[in-house]
């Protein structure tokens, strides 16, 4: 514990000791601004959001970097919502910063605001690109927007990220042609900042995933169909026994075969044997409705394994594992990798008998356990949905355990909170959304 805080502080301080040096930056280069007329004022503010917009572009940039030493400190899904909170603040100074400076300017040269934008983009150098820059990386900001978000495909919202890199090295000319950092120890500063950050995104983003592949090759070994809607893929490789992960973590898979060369997330749903790799992916539109068609042979790209949802997060030697649908695939995995006869209690719930898939391989585990029913009554099965008292009727001390939740939103979004009431501590809930 002392060990995660230690590094915990270490981040946390290195973002805010950036933060100070950006303020120091910017106080010795408009000094003599803060000190002016209104048209000073405005200057040196509009400098002040452009260094704090350019800091939190590189912020984003290393969160999804699938930077390892924060991504399994913090989680993916930690990770994601700090980059959408950054994002909304990112907005704002993408708006802030023209905005001040053509003011401020507009007021020396006696223009408007709009006139003196215009005048910078037509004759102020490396304006112009960093105003495309800014509209490429303001394309993708609105792209995330929950409700914007929530009309797009998995595929149209991903690679209307992709741009960002290009809006980002559009904007760089930019940075160190004007402004704060554009001479002295400050340019320096800046340009080993943009190093470190560009070279996580090398080698996690890019190097890191290209060798592993490089490595091990990975390739469509067996399809399985589990139940009218979900199917196991196996996937074979070289060297395999060299390649780990924990149950519970996850993958970004893309399958090169025709039609399904969209990458998608997909949790291990079996734990680590050396010999093959297993996930079992639901229908949920796209191809992922023809992935049994998949063919034995074909070339998988693998990024991971990725996410924090493990055992290994676990304070105690009591666990109570919650799934819901599909979301029993990492659980599954854990499941399966726990000791003989262990303290856990496994909840599962699903629309109706069909739904579920793994009742052997949960029987054969040893964990007790029970089904819930939602869109059906059958014997044998309880029917309804999965809530606290139902939960506590099975597993009364659950407020001394470690809970796993894994399942649609709605059903988390109904549990944490009801947990957390019944006194569950909060670093003994465990839960992650994967999928960036």
């Amino acid at each position: 514990m002392g060990k995660l805080l230690f590094k915990k502080l270490f981040w946390n301080g290195l973002f805010i000791a950036n933060l100070y040096a950006i303020g120091y930056v910017w106080i010795t280069g408009s000094v003599d601004l803060i000190r002016g007329d209104a048209a000073d004022i405005l200057i040196a503010c509009g400098r002040l959001a452009g260094l704090l917009l350019q800091y939190l572009i590189l912020v984003e940039l290393v969160l999804v970097s699938r930077f390892k030493p924060l991504e399994q400190l913090y989680g993916f899904d930690k990770e994601n919502a700090l980059h959408r909170r950054i994002g909304y603040a990112l907005v704002g100074f993408l708006f802030l910063h023209p905005l001040l400076l053509s003011w401020g300017y507009g007021i020396r040269a006696d223009r408007s605001i709009v006139e003196q934008f215009v005048g910078f983009v037509a004759s102020w150098e490396d304006v112009l690109p960093a105003t495309i820059g800014t509209l490429v990386i303001l394309v993708a900001g609105i792209l995330s927007i929950p409700k914007i978000r929530s009309y797009l495909t998995y595929e149209v919202w991903y690679f209307g990220h992709v741009p960002m890199y290009l809006g980002v090295a559009l904007a760089f000319g930019h940075q160190t042609a004007s402004g704060d950092v554009a001479f002295g120890g400050a340019m320096r500063y800046w340009l080993a900042l943009n190093a470190a950050v560009f070279g996580v995104i090398l080698a996690y983003r890019f190097m890191v995933p290209l060798f592993k592949n490089w490595k091990h090759r990975f390739r469509v070994s067996r399809v399985v169909r589990e139940s009218p809607d979900v199917v196991s893929v196996y996937l074979t490789g070289k060297r395999l026994r060299a390649f780990h992960f924990d149950a519970g973590q996850w993958a970004r898979l893309i399958f090169f075969q025709r039609g399904m060369w969209h990458g998608h997330p997909f949790s291990f749903s079996a734990p680590y044997d050396g010999k093959e790799l297993r996930f079992s992916i639901k229908a949920l539109g796209d191809w992922t409705a023809r992935a049994e068609e998949l063919c034995p042979g074909t070339r998988v790209w693998l990024e991971g394994p990725l996410g924090t949802f493990t055992l290994a997060q676990g304070r105690t030697n009591k666990q109570l594992f919650i799934a819901g649908g599909i979301g029993i695939t990492p659980i599954l995995a854990m499941v399966r990798s726990l000791p003989h006869k262990a303290d856990a209690f496994l909840c599962y719930a699903a629309r109706t008998r069909t739904d579920l898939v793994f009742t052997r391989e949960v029987a054969k585990s040893g964990v007790r356990h029970m089904y819930v029913l939602s869109g059906e009554v059958c014997g044998g099965y309880e029917t309804g949905y999965v809530t606290l008292e139902r939960v506590r009727y099975h597993c009364p001390d659950l407020a001394s355990r470690d809970v796993y939740l894994c399942g649609p939103s709605a059903m988390l979004e109904a549990l944490l909170p009801a947990l957390r009431a019944a006194g569950v501590p909060e670093e003994r809930l465990h839960h992650e959304r994967f999928g960036m």
